[in-house]
């Protein structure tokens, strides 16, 4: 029942989701710590342009201001760059990005679950939480 009404979810995106582009501006942070103190820490101000979820165009960002600030002698010998930054977190949107996580064939690889449901602007939400199964 859980994994259909992902399925279902998944199939009504362009009525249940914006259909026209939107331009929002976002605060984005990433640290690298040690022992509580940053070793690295990268900020920036984006305009994210959200394509509608219907459309097969990718989202876009634009950088507006960005600061960095890396302190190489707290990190350990070994230091390396992780694809990823800004970017990469608008891949998270499963609705607009299906094909990363819930694609045809890969969606039998999940065991789905309810969680306890919530509530957003008095109504009821249903909490579907999925796992990788151990066999994949």
């Amino acid at each position: 029942m859980q994994k259909t009404l992902v399925v279902k979810a998944l199939s009504l995106k362009g009525e249940n989701y914006v259909n026209n582009e939107e331009v929002m501006t976002s605060f984005y942070r990433e640290t690298i710590k040690k022992r509580n103190k940053n070793a690295s820490l990268s900020e920036a101000v984006l305009k994210i342009h959200k394509q509608p979820y219907v459309s097969s165009r990718p989202d876009a960002i634009k950088l507006i201001k960005a600061r960095k600030n890396t302190d190489y002698s707290r990190l350990d010998t070994l230091a390396l760059k992780l694809q990823g930054g800004p970017f990469s977190t608008l891949h998270t949107d499963i609705i607009k990005y299906p094909k990363y996580i819930f694609n045809a064939e890969d969606i039998e690889d999940y065991t789905f679950s309810f969680d306890q449901s919530t509530q957003i602007n008095n109504k009821l939400v249903f909490v579907v939480s999925f796992k990788q199964k151990e066999t994949t």
